[in-house]
């Protein structure tokens, strides 16, 4: 393969984090010691909502308090229309394979998923209304 004359070779260094470090050298303490100092700094900013890939879900339907369900149920329908809207628009541009589709289509799967769970804890306290 080295002898193809179309083939490139490159080279560069890459510096590696204190935490890389630590784990290649083995210093379990300093590798705890620097991954516990950085628990406090936050996740950088999205650049765009496409690309949340992990939305939190509620632990259990009962996590959420009933008073809350109904506003959160309408919260969640208009923004599954706008995700519906958002999709047509994007299939009638695309083949449908793109990562805005998926996403889209991933963020509708979750928000109906939502609805549900919401659904439920709202049939549930009305069949048990003083829980």
């Amino acid at each position: 393969m080295e002898a193809r004359d179309e083939i490139l070779k490159f080279q560069t260094h890459v510096e590696m984090i204190p935490q890389e470090k630590a784990a290649v050298e083995g210093d379990i303490e300093t590798l705890s010691e620097l991954i516990h100092a950085d628990a406090d700094i936050p996740p950088p900013e999205l650049p765009h909502e496409d690309f949340q890939f992990n939305t939190q879900l509620p632990c259990h339907p009962n996590a959420l308090l009933p008073d809350e369900t109904p506003t959160e149920l309408v919260a969640l329908g208009r923004e599954l229309a706008e995700l519906n809207r958002a999709l047509v628009e994007v299939s009638k541009r695309t083949d449908g394979r793109n990562a805005s589709v998926r996403s889209l289509k991933k963020r509708v799967s979750e928000i109906t998923k939502q609805m549900a769970t919401l659904d439920q804890v709202t049939g549930l306290a009305k069949v048990h209304p003083d829980q």
